[in-house]
């Protein structure tokens, strides 16, 4: 049915009031009689064949189908927008679009972000895990005499997490805006240590790695030494 515009609205007021019926005013304005009906009661009510003010766009996903997105997504929150889009059907007969997923899912508080990478741990590994901490949760001077080790690698060249850059359009391979980096990692400095509970225990290495494929074994001499580095013994 097509719509009435405001000259339309006020010509079908004229011929009710001039005393037509609904019936024939929608046959000659070629809408339905629900169409002229409606219009006498906005009239009637607000004083004017003006639209009333609306909501907005109606929501594409109905409560059901936002209740499914946000349950699927705490039993799979590694699943893509894109793929959950392509599995559920809008009110207008389409898949949902990746931004419709996006803006339900942080009406529930759930944010895209980076995942922790963290170890696999099966079942039998946590319960080896709770089983280990059962028994030593009564320790207190046992712990002195248990050495904990731990090891750090420190690039020279550059960092070993994602690095942004701010540049302008279609200047990604600019000589400026390109981070060099060594295929094989370049020269890092390892750092290993031991504590025993509170105090640092020796020895602690700072080894210079050097920037080749090959890898350095631990304890070799005759490397040169980064600036600062040493070999405590």
């Amino acid at each position: 049915m097509p719509r009435l515009s405001k000259n339309e609205r006020e010509r079908a007021i004229g011929m009710l009031a001039a005393g037509q019926t609904a019936q024939a005013v929608s046959q000659v304005m070629n809408v339905h009689k629900s169409t002229i009906s409606r219009l006498v009661i906005r009239l009637r009510v607000t004083g004017s064949t003006d639209d009333t003010p609306r909501s907005g766009r109606p929501s594409a996903l109905t409560a059901r189908q936002e209740r499914f997105i946000v349950r699927s997504y705490h039993q799979n929150p590694f699943q893509s927008t894109r793929a959950v889009g392509r599995r559920t059907v809008n009110a207008q007969g389409r898949v949902t679009s990746p931004q419709t997923i996006s803006r339900v899912l942080r009406r529930s508080n759930l944010r895209c972000r980076r995942p922790y990478r963290g170890q696999i741990l099966t079942q039998r590994h946590r319960l080896l895990r709770r089983n280990w901490t059962t028994a030593h949760r009564n320790w207190r001077r046992e712990w002195d005499s248990v050495v904990f080790s731990d090891e750090c690698q420190i690039n020279l060249d550059c960092t070993g997490h994602r690095v942004h850059v701010w540049r302008p359009p279609a200047q990604r391979h600019a000589a400026q805006y390109v981070l060099q980096r060594n295929p094989w990692g370049g020269p890092s400095v390892m750092m290993w240590a031991a504590l025993l509970r509170n105090r640092l225990i020796g020895p602690v290495f700072f080894q210079l790695q050097a920037g080749h494929p090959a890898a350095v074994p631990a304890g070799t001499t005759g490397l040169p030494q980064a600036p600062g580095t040493f070999h405590a013994q």
